[in-house]
């Protein structure tokens, strides 16, 4: 026959798995999504267009390769849920879309609204870390 647990025994071991159970406080401001796989996203690259655009901004051209980075390094909100760069710039146009990670290159952050007054927020925080 084979041999159990005594009551007492048992009672160790559920009280052992109780305490290797820890549950942990973290603000969810500090977590990050990577939909890449760890993977870096690659830069958007500028085209003449936007060059020009950006230039029609007041941007300098030696700002380009910043805005390029950040187009890799940048996440987009689009009503409560995270959106990809091909969302946002279908969603704001391309000029609107470069306004914003204009600003968002240098000021961490923007906003720019859609057509239907919507707001696509911009976080490049991870460009300053």
């Amino acid at each position: 026959m084979k041999a159990g647990l005594t009551i007492t025994e048992m009672a160790q071991e559920i009280e052992r798995q109780a305490g290797a159970k820890e549950d942990f406080l973290v603000n969810p401001r500090a977590l990050e999504m990577d939909a890449t796989g760890g993977k870096p996203m690659p830069a958007m690259k500028l085209t003449l267009e936007d060059k020009a655009l950006l230039l029609d901004m007041g941007c300098a051209e030696s700002d380009f390769e910043q805005i390029e980075e950040a187009t890799r390094k940048t996440y987009y909100e689009y009503c409560g849920k995270r959106i990809g760069q091909k969302k946002a710039l279908e969603l704001l146009g391309r000029r609107k879309y470069l306004a914003g990670i204009n600003r968002s290159a240098f000021h961490f952050s923007a906003v720019q609204f859609t057509p239907q007054d919507k707001p696509v927020y911009f976080d490049s925080g991870r460009l300053f870390k």
